[in-house]
């Protein structure tokens, strides 16, 4: 049963094409003559917030939202090409339209955020018709999940696991993980993710790609270092795990640990060139540390770049940049081969042409701990 046969209700869909998923946001959005209203919200804000957190919705009063600085890091960790220079406006009602594609003509009342969308038209300024509002969404709210819980659901098969739990991170990168995770769990609820949405809105306007978590072009220059060049992002590993990464690079149909010997020529040649050392026997020794099928020496070195990529971004974009496959497989780097771009003597000689992207990210460099 509807609850809003009064009110009118615009119901739309969203496909999110742009990645920033705002499903379960419930908006009251004013109409600048509902003092009394908008007054009893700030007023009781954060207990309507528990009432729909207790249905899995997050409430949001559209005027609260305000501009934070400390939201930049923990979005750009989910979408790495976000920069420091762009211009930063406030969030207003005609940017969530467009973002959400409502064509329709209500102004004010409750938005209610999903693949299905509805608009609950509501002008009233009596605080008692609001909160009717509010009983009245979350009833139906709750009739319908009830509903969709009734159905049957069928068992779903998650497959094999094509990770290797033997490459880990690293316990600094797992408190740095969980730190900016934590900070972007606490901007969804206060609302301060809807941010980002003058952000898109510019950047599909000069950009003209819906896509924020398209994966960069990683670049390997002539002095071995490894760019993402949309990300504006190096990433610094020490010499003898830097000359394992480019190895597994070059060879995008994966290696078997078991049978790193094989390819002792290339990694030698990898090192010395990276490393500059003189020094052969030493070169020599740490290269057999590697492919001793008895130690777990690569283990270390494979866990470094796992580490050193997710500590930077998050492990959905990650994991196309870091070495893994399922145990006992072949260990390869899941980028495609057209984002690789070689530009030293050595490696890949058949260098790809570089791609027109145009755009540039802020300053960020991590640095891992030297091995040499």
């Amino acid at each position: 049963m509807d609850t809003f046969n009064p009110l009118k209700i615009d119901r739309f869909t969203t496909d999110f094409f742009q990645r920033v998923d705002l499903s379960d946001y419930v908006i009251f959005i004013d109409n600048g003559n509902q003092e009394d209203v908008v007054s009893y919200i700030k007023s009781n804000y954060n207990a309507i917030q528990e009432t729909f957190k207790t249905e899995g919705k997050r409430f949001l009063l559209l005027s609260e939202i305000t501009n934070i600085s400390s939201i930049l890091k923990p979005l750009r960790y989910h979408y790495p090409r976000l920069t420091l220079d762009d211009v930063w406006r406030n969030l207003d009602f005609k940017t969530l339209k467009n973002y959400l594609g409502y064509k329709g003509n209500i102004t004010t009342g409750l938005l209610s955020i999903d693949a299905n969308c509805e608009f609950i038209q509501f002008e009233s300024t009596s605080i008692a018709s609001f909160r009717k509002l509010i009983d009245g969404y979350l009833n139906d709210y709750k009739q319908k999940r009830l509903s969709i819980e009734d159905c049957d659901e069928l068992p779903f098969y998650f497959g094999e696991s094509d990770s290797d739990d033997n490459i880990k991170l690293d316990d600094e990168t797992k408190k740095t993980v969980d730190a900016i995770l934590e900070q972007f769990e606490t901007l969804k609820n206060k609302g301060n993710l809807l941010q980002i949405l003058p952000i898109v809105e510019g950047y599909l306007k000069t950009q003209h790609t819906a896509h924020l978590d398209k994966l960069s072009t990683l670049k390997i220059d002539k002095n071995f270092t490894i760019f993402l060049r949309d990300y504006n992002l190096e990433i610094k590993l020490s010499h003898l795990t830097k000359s394992i990464y480019l190895l597994f690079l070059n060879h995008p149909e994966g290696i078997l640990l078991t049978e790193l010997n094989s390819h002792k020529k290339e990694l030698l040649e990898y090192y010395k060139s990276i490393s500059n050392r003189l020094d052969f026997d030493k070169i020599n020794e740490s290269i057999d540390d590697i492919i001793n099928t008895s130690s777990n020496a690569i283990y270390v070195h494979l866990s470094r770049i796992k580490s050193a990529f997710t500590k930077v971004m998050h492990h959905s974009i990650a994991q196309y940049y870091f070495i893994d496959g399922g145990k006992n497989k072949p260990k390869k780097i899941d980028l495609r081969s057209d984002l690789i771009i070689w530009k030293n003597s050595i490696g890949n000689t058949s260098e790809i042409s570089e791609r027109k992207i145009g755009f540039s990210g802020m300053d960020a460099v991590l640095n891992m701990d030297a091995d040499e």
